[in-house]
Protein backbone atom coordinates (compact mmCIF):
# COMPACT_ATOMS: atom_id res chain seq x y z
CA UNK A 1 0.00 0.00 0.00
CA UNK A 2 1.44 3.07 -0.68
CA UNK A 3 0.79 7.06 0.59
CA UNK A 4 0.73 10.25 -1.38
CA UNK A 5 -0.48 14.00 -0.90
CA UNK A 6 -2.62 14.98 -4.23
CA UNK A 7 -2.48 19.29 -4.58
CA UNK A 8 -5.05 20.42 -7.14
CA UNK A 9 -2.01 21.83 -8.76
CA UNK A 10 -0.03 18.81 -9.05
CA UNK A 11 -2.99 17.25 -10.49
CA UNK A 12 -3.45 19.58 -13.32
CA UNK A 13 0.31 19.58 -13.86
CA UNK A 14 1.06 15.80 -14.56
CA UNK A 15 0.80 16.15 -17.97
CA UNK A 16 -2.82 15.77 -18.48
CA UNK A 17 -2.98 15.65 -22.20
CA UNK A 18 -1.04 12.32 -21.56
CA UNK A 19 -2.73 11.22 -18.74
CA UNK A 20 -6.62 11.47 -21.23
CA UNK A 21 -4.68 9.80 -24.17
CA UNK A 22 -3.85 6.61 -21.65
CA UNK A 23 -7.80 6.60 -20.63
CA UNK A 24 -8.93 6.97 -24.31
CA UNK A 25 -6.57 5.62 -26.65
CA UNK A 26 -6.67 2.30 -27.85
CA UNK A 27 -2.58 1.73 -29.12
CA UNK A 28 -3.63 -1.36 -30.47
CA UNK A 29 -6.17 -0.81 -32.83
CA UNK A 30 -4.47 2.76 -33.06
CA UNK A 31 -8.44 4.14 -32.48
CA UNK A 32 -9.77 6.60 -29.78
CA UNK A 33 -12.39 4.67 -27.53
CA UNK A 34 -15.77 6.34 -27.03
CA UNK A 35 -15.81 8.77 -30.17
CA UNK A 36 -13.84 10.60 -32.17
CA UNK A 37 -14.36 13.67 -30.45
CA UNK A 38 -11.68 12.67 -27.81
CA UNK A 39 -9.12 12.74 -30.50
CA UNK A 40 -9.76 16.62 -30.63
CA UNK A 41 -9.89 17.15 -26.75
CA UNK A 42 -6.40 15.61 -26.67
CA UNK A 43 -5.04 18.26 -29.30
CA UNK A 44 -6.90 20.98 -27.75
CA UNK A 45 -5.41 19.81 -24.29
CA UNK A 46 -1.55 19.23 -25.84
CA UNK A 47 -1.82 22.98 -26.85
CA UNK A 48 -1.95 24.09 -23.24
CA UNK A 49 1.36 23.19 -22.81
CA UNK A 50 3.06 21.58 -19.31
CA UNK A 51 1.12 23.92 -17.03
CA UNK A 52 -2.37 24.53 -18.18
CA UNK A 53 -5.07 26.88 -16.33
CA UNK A 54 -7.97 24.21 -14.98
CA UNK A 55 -10.82 26.72 -16.09
CA UNK A 56 -9.34 26.39 -19.75
CA UNK A 57 -8.90 22.40 -18.54
CA UNK A 58 -12.65 22.16 -18.03
CA UNK A 59 -13.57 23.87 -20.40
CA UNK A 60 -12.07 22.00 -23.31
CA UNK A 61 -13.26 18.30 -21.16
CA UNK A 62 -16.50 19.92 -20.21
CA UNK A 63 -16.46 18.84 -16.75
CA UNK A 64 -14.19 19.28 -13.30
CA UNK A 65 -13.37 15.47 -13.10
CA UNK A 66 -9.68 16.16 -14.41
CA UNK A 67 -9.37 19.02 -12.35
CA UNK A 68 -10.43 18.20 -8.79
CA UNK A 69 -9.62 15.70 -5.96
CA UNK A 70 -12.93 14.30 -4.32
CA UNK A 71 -13.29 13.19 -0.91
CA UNK A 72 -13.62 9.96 -0.54
CA UNK A 73 -15.32 10.51 3.22
CA UNK A 74 -17.31 13.50 3.21
CA UNK A 75 -17.50 13.48 -0.97
CA UNK A 76 -16.94 17.60 -1.13
CA UNK A 77 -14.28 18.45 -3.30
CA UNK A 78 -10.73 19.67 -1.84
CA UNK A 79 -9.72 22.87 -2.84
CA UNK A 80 -5.88 22.52 -1.98
CA UNK A 81 -4.91 18.83 -1.96
CA UNK A 82 -5.28 15.69 -0.30
CA UNK A 83 -3.46 12.57 0.83
CA UNK A 84 -4.20 9.67 -1.36
CA UNK A 85 -4.36 5.64 0.40
CA UNK A 86 -3.31 3.18 -1.82
CA UNK A 87 -3.09 4.51 -5.03
CA UNK A 88 -0.99 1.48 -6.65
CA UNK A 89 -2.31 -0.85 -8.93
CA UNK A 90 -3.00 -3.48 -6.14
CA UNK A 91 -5.25 -1.91 -3.96
CA UNK A 92 -8.38 -0.07 -3.97
CA UNK A 93 -7.73 4.24 -3.72
CA UNK A 94 -9.23 5.94 -0.53
CA UNK A 95 -8.67 9.74 -0.95
CA UNK A 96 -9.14 11.90 2.31
CA UNK A 97 -9.05 15.90 2.63
CA UNK A 98 -7.33 17.88 5.71
CA UNK A 99 -11.05 17.55 7.86
CA UNK A 100 -11.50 14.02 7.42
CA UNK A 101 -7.59 13.33 7.72
CA UNK A 102 -7.78 15.12 10.99
CA UNK A 103 -11.09 13.48 12.08
CA UNK A 104 -9.42 10.05 10.94
CA UNK A 105 -6.51 11.02 13.42
CA UNK A 106 -8.59 12.02 16.31
CA UNK A 107 -10.82 8.75 15.87
CA UNK A 108 -7.56 6.65 16.08
CA UNK A 109 -6.37 8.40 19.04
CA UNK A 110 -9.89 7.89 20.53
CA UNK A 111 -10.10 4.34 20.02
CA UNK A 112 -6.39 3.28 21.09
CA UNK A 113 -5.14 2.93 18.02
CA UNK A 114 -2.73 5.87 18.01
CA UNK A 115 -1.75 8.12 21.41
CA UNK A 116 -2.03 11.67 21.01
CA UNK A 117 1.57 11.77 22.42
CA UNK A 118 2.68 10.06 19.37
CA UNK A 119 0.62 12.39 17.24
CA UNK A 120 2.03 15.49 19.60
CA UNK A 121 5.45 14.15 18.68
CA UNK A 122 5.04 13.24 14.96
CA UNK A 123 3.95 17.14 14.29
CA UNK A 124 5.99 18.17 16.90
CA UNK A 125 2.94 20.10 18.25
CA UNK A 126 3.49 22.16 21.40
CA UNK A 127 2.76 20.01 24.40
Amino acid sequence: MSIRVTTVSSLVRTIIAERWKQSYYNRAKKTWNFGADKAGIYTELCALGADPDPEKVEAIIGNRSWTTICCSSCSLYATTGAVEVGYDSDSATVILCGNCLLHALNLACYYGLLSTERLQEMFNFPR
